[in-house]
């Protein structure tokens, strides 16, 4: 997917982006603002959006605290001002916008569905977004624990019956309100994986949720390699409705904020007429987004007429000539892989063209950061991710790196999945995935090595206890002090006559007694490497 020759004169780009959008289009084509923080990233986006045929709008529970982590308390009038005003530059480009909060993700104490005043709460969100010109609601009750509170469980019984309560009250109560704003419901199980979990939940909601709720639904997973017409109908009969898509790509808070830039794929042509709209999730740093967005907006905008092949020519179009060796270069690195590919998460590939890479990164570093003004603020939001590439792979230049292929035991799949390539990722004993091992090869000049360097991190949550060995020989022993959001480089020292020529076995052990396969605490070691 690297970006190719093509380059469109911006009096042809503009008059793409002014079209109409064909018959194929998404009647509803929205972005949303996970972890934008206050409202100036959303006033950026708005004549982004206008320029890219794109009309829906949704503001984040993580805008402000009164959506999500404070969401008991009213709106500020400060925050209620900033609104309006999104509202109005919005209603001047032709957008709406949406308002969604999350009663459930950070509620402390838990969303009582049974009790009034939560319900009040909730209603005075509504009426309050209501008041300053906001006509699309989301009441989202994604990512939520899902245990009910003793009232609850004794009025409904179970969490499916209690949300339905509150949902359709709120959408009684909505219907009072003039103009009546459109309601969307995102309910805990979003994804076709996790309905099939919990059918029972699944099919009440479709059934007992009043006709007029739309529901959101991600897709088959979280973040979608695919979405068929095929996937959508499945969902929409155990809805009662067309879903309304939750497209997770390009948001990327589960890779550290990594940036991922390839275009969209995946996506079938004649989706439109099986949803009743679609948004996507955008990354957390705006001016990175535009990369991949272009060909969002192109999708939305022609579905059945997109190709992903020419999405790069029409990213180049975006930018002045000066500034193309630079984006040319970035999505080489950044944009060469999608969800579900080999080497996803996107980024460069340590190998034996170390040395190649860096001169490249180093380029690219020079060409951003004293580019035109475009270029240093998108410089600004990939800076942090390219910096720590270049040291990484300065690193790794050193000395030999074994991984990937190499590598053997423990949960291989899920680490390809996770982190793009092979890697040694190892949960508790009880997971039966505890153990992994990878053969280093030494020759003459590694056949002394007094130091071992691994590219490791500890998973998220709970830091586990772990042990390396080479040889049979204890190298690291207990709770390690890797980093829980991203892999670092840490060397450890080697006994004096732990290896000779030919090969050695290091072998990476979770000595954590209780776990399962996909949650904390667990471990991975992505590269090793042999220091003299």
């Amino acid at each position: 997917m690297l970006l190719s020759s093509i380059i469109l004169a911006p009096a042809t780009l503009a008059a793409q982006n002014s079209s109409v959008p064909s018959p194929s289009a998404f009647e509803i084509r929205g972005l949303k603002g996970l972890f934008w923080e206050g409202i100036d990233k959303y006033y950026k986006a708005v004549p982004w959006m206008a320029d890219h045929n794109m009309n829906w709008l949704m503001l984040c529970y993580t805008a402000y605290p009164e959506s999500g982590t404070d969401w008991r308390a009213d709106y500020s009038d400060q925050h209620l001002a900033e609104m309006k005003e999104l509202v109005t530059r919005a209603g001047d480009k032709g957008i709406t916008v949406s308002l969604s909060f999350n009663p459930g993700i950070w509620s402390k104490p838990p969303l009582c569905h049974s009790c009034e005043e939560d319900y009040q709460a909730a209603w005075r969100k509504v009426k309050d977004a209501h008041s300053i010109g906001i006509y699309s609601i989301a009441l989202c009750l994604d990512d939520i624990a899902r245990e009910l509170l003793p009232a609850d469980k004794e009025k409904y019984g179970t969490l499916q019956e209690a949300q339905v309560d509150f949902v359709n009250r709120m959408w009684r109560d909505i219907q009072s309100l003039s103009p009546r704003p459109q309601f969307i419901f995102c309910p805990s199980a979003y994804t076709t994986d996790d309905m099939k979990r919990h059918m029972d939940y699944t099919l009440t909601i479709g059934e007992k949720l009043a006709p007029g709720i739309e529901i959101f639904w991600t897709g088959p997973t979280v973040v979608a390699e695919t979405i068929t017409v095929a996937d959508t109908n499945l969902v929409a009969g155990w809805l009662k409705r067309k879903p309304f898509i939750w497209d997770n790509y390009p948001v990327n808070d589960m890779f550290p904020w990594r940036p991922l830039l390839a275009p969209i794929d995946g996506r079938d042509a004649n989706l439109a007429g099986a949803v009743s709209g679609i948004l996507f999730n955008p990354m957390k740093q705006w001016e990175a987004n535009k990369i991949p967005l272009v060909s969002v907006a192109d999708y939305l905008s022609d579905p059945a007429g997109y190709n992903p092949a020419e999405a790069d020519g029409k990213v180049l179009a975006e930018y002045p000539a000066q500034d193309h060796p630079a984006i040319r270069l970035l999505t080489k690195y950044y944009g060469s892989s999608f969800v579900g590919e080999k080497n996803y998460p996107p980024g460069p590939q340590a190998g034996s063209n170390n040395a190649e890479i860096v001169a490249d990164l180093k380029k690219l570093q020079s060409l951003m950061r004293d580019g035109s003004p475009e270029m240093q603020a998108l410089w600004a939001d990939v800076k942090d991710t390219v910096e720590a590439d270049l040291k990484n792979l300065e690193i790794m230049a050193q000395a030999p790196v074994f991984g990937g292929e190499a590598m053997s035991g423990g949960a291989m799949d899920l680490a390809e999945k996770a982190f793009g390539h092979k890697a040694a990722l190892v949960y508790a004993k009880a997971s039966g995935k505890s153990q992994a091992e990878v053969v280093l090869s030494t020759d003459s000049t590694t056949a002394s090595p007094t130091r071992l360097r691994l590219f490791a991190r500890n998973g998220d949550g709970k830091k586990p206890n772990v042990k390396v060995s080479l040889n049979g020989q204890t190298i690291v022993e207990g709770i390690t002090d890797f980093s829980q959001s991203a892999f670092e480089a840490r060397e450890f020292s080697l006994p004096a006559d732990n290896l000779s020529t030919g090969s050695a076995v290091l072998k990476i052990e979770n000595l954590e007694p209780n776990g399962v396969v996909g949650s904390p605490p667990w471990f991975a070691v992505k590269w090793v490497q042999l220091l003299q």
